[in-house]
């Protein structure tokens, strides 16, 4: 006999792209070359984990495997989620809806991994559920304007590093100033199951212009 397993249409959508979770929106202000744009963001609200919170963390992959699923817990993607809201006088945990993207910040110094909370509902950090987990820290990320180039394929330090070089030689070509003390940050979009090519990456900078 033979089986036909029909995949659910959005599981077929996350394993070819398509990202059906909400995003923070922006403002395309300026188009350079190899699709690069300088986008305005509106202030929003991230969960984070910093990777000197973590034992025992030794690769890059250590790090965000760690770090992922300790934001996952917050939410609550794999079970009861981390987190208390005072609802009439008790606490409770709160779902939260997953995002798009997972910043990743590649400072040698200081990696960390954030999830934004829905903008649509967080507006601040004091409306969200507070972490039980000391290692999520809400923080609010202020109004900004950012140089962003996409990518396909697999997000690796190697990759992200070169596209990074990319992206900063775009910008010295263009005349447009990368703010002092800024550091790059990678953005990933899908789950590890799409399809790699169909996958959308990003790094970004803060710039003026």
């Amino acid at each position: 006999n033979i089986v036909i397993c029909r995949a659910e249409p959005f599981v077929m959508g996350i394993l070819f792209g398509r990202i059906s979770v909400e995003q923070p929106a922006y403002t395309v202000l300026k188009e350079l070359r190899n699709g690069i744009q300088i986008r305005k963001y509106d202030a929003m609200v991230v969960a984070e984990v910093e990777e000197k919170s973590l034992e025992g963390i030794t690769t890059h992959k250590d790090f965000q495997s760690t770090a992922f699923r300790i934001l996952a817990r917050y939410i609550g993607v794999f079970q009861k989620p981390e987190n208390s809201v005072i609802i009439s006088g008790e606490a409770k945990p709160e779902p939260i809806a997953m995002t798009a993207p997972v910043f990743i910040d590649m400072a040698q110094s200081a990696k960390t991994m954030a999830f934004v909370l829905a903008p649509s509902k967080y507006k601040t950090v004091e409306q969200c559920p507070v972490p039980t987990d000391k290692r999520v820290q809400l923080k609010m990320r202020e109004a900004r304007t950012e140089a962003v180039l996409v990518f396909s394929w697999w997000f690796t330090p190697e990759t992200v590093a070169a596209k990074t070089k990319e992206l900063l030689e775009a910008l010295e070509e263009e005349g447009i100033q990368v703010v002092e003390g800024a550091t790059p940050e990678a953005a990933g979009y899908n789950p590890p199951w799409t399809i790699p090519n169909l996958r959308t990456n990003e790094v970004r900078i803060c710039c003026v212009v």
